[in-house]
C-alpha cells in the first residue's frame, strides 16, 4: 500500500490578550489568522477563551479571501439561537452571551479557496457596545488542516 503524507496544518496561538470596548464593529484579531493557497478545501477549528461583562457579550465572523466560501458553528452553548448552528462565513456572525465571567468557546469549520490565495482571519467585537471589556485572551487557538 503506498503510504500517504499528511495534510499540512497550521496552527496559530494568541500571544497576548486583546480588549475592545464600547465597540459593536468587527475588528480583525492581532494574532488569530492565516494564510492560504488557492484551489484547496481546508477544515478548521479553534478554541476562543474570552471574557466579557454581562452587557457587551461577543461576536465572532472571519474574513476570506476573495471567492472564498466556508461554513461554521460553535460547538456547545451559549451561541445565539440554537447551538451547533452552521453559519456562512462572512455573512453570519456568532453571538455569545455571557452574563459576564470568564469562557472557552469552540468553533469548528470548513472553508473552500476559490482561485486566490489569501488571508483568512478571525474577526471580533462586542454585540452591544458598552463601557464594560470584552478581551479575547492569550492562549486562543486556531488548528486548520486540508481536507482536499
Amino acid at each position: 500500500m503506498p503510504s500517504r503524507l499528511a495534510p499540512p496544518t497550521i496552527v496559530v496561538v494568541k500571544t497576548a490578550n486583546e480588549t475592545v470596548n464600547n465597540s459593536a464593529t468587527l475588528q480583525d484579531d492581532n494574532h488569530l489568522s492565516f494564510h492560504l493557497p488557492a484551489n484547496g478545501q481546508w477544515i478548521f477549528d479553534a478554541s476562543i477563551k474570552w471574557s466579557s461583562g454581562a452587557t457587551p457579550d461577543l461576536k465572532l465572523d472571519w474574513t476570506l479571501p476573495s471567492g472564498a466560501t466556508g461554513t461554521y458553528g460553535v460547538v456547545g452553548d451559549q451561541a445565539q439561537a440554537t447551538p451547533d448552528a452552521q453559519l456562512s462565513i462572512t455573512t453570519s456572525n456568532v453571538f455569545l452571551s455571557s452574563g459576564g465571567g470568564n469562557f472557552s468557546t469552540y468553533l469548528a469549520g470548513e472553508i473552500t479557496m476559490g482561485s486566490a490565495a489569501g488571508l483568512v482571519t478571525l474577526q471580533w467585537a462586542q454585540n452591544t457596545a458598552n463601557a464594560s471589556d470584552t478581551i479575547l485572551q492569550k492562549g486562543s487557538w486556531v488548528r486548520v488542516m486540508r481536507a482536499a
